[in-house]
């Protein structure tokens, strides 16, 4: 794995201020720091990056009621989500699926959660936002990517960017997604 993450079940959902001192510790101790070598920034867009010990590293946050989530990388960009499952109008993944995705998977909600934290750590990862627009992303569900059609190329990254995901394990009724650019990739 080119990550490290950290999962967390807090008594209380927490302020900004809260999450992200508790965004700085976990990453700390992820790298086995201390919290005063560790950095977290934000870009222009919002997105998080930080330094530890100096150098930079790739990261991303997320929060579904009182579960806390982040992933570190220090050597591919990386986007996290978990997102309590609960009732939703499963119309909504005719606006963030292909065709293709509708066609594997049986239209539940628990696949909608499936989809949606895949897409939203993908849109995470690349740094482009649902702006962006969830159908420009692909999900092969069996080969375990995200391909990247379009508009990647405004982040130095050639257009069909493949990216993976893993599903990793989450507090009950909740689901929670890794997604990682391959580093070997050459742009």
């Amino acid at each position: 794995m080119p990550y490290k993450y950290f999962v967390r079940i807090q008594d209380q959902i927490l302020s900004p201020n809260e999450l992200n001192q508790l965004y700085v510790k976990e990453v700390a101790t992820l790298l086995n720091l201390s919290s005063g070598e560790v950095r977290i920034e934000k870009d222009a867009d919002g997105m998080p990056f930080g330094f530890a010990q100096e150098k930079k590293m790739f990261l991303s946050f997320s929060h579904s009621d009182n579960i806390v989530a982040g992933c570190v990388s220090q050597s591919c960009p990386v986007g996290i989500d978990v997102q309590k499952i609960r009732p939703v109008d499963l119309k909504v993944l005719n606006k963030i699926c292909t065709k293709n995705e509708l066609t594997q998977l049986d239209l539940n909600t628990e696949n909608f959660f499936r989809i949606w934290t895949i897409k939203e750590a993908a849109l995470k990862c690349t740094g482009l936002g649902f702006q962006y627009g969830a159908k420009k992303l692909e999900i092969n569900f069996e080969a375990q990517t995200v391909l990247a059609t379009e508009g990647v190329e405004k982040l130095n990254w050639k257009k069909n960017t493949l990216l993976r995901f893993e599903e990793l394990s989450a507090p009950q009724g909740y689901k929670l997604v890794v997604v990682f650019r391959l580093s070997a990739q050459a742009d």
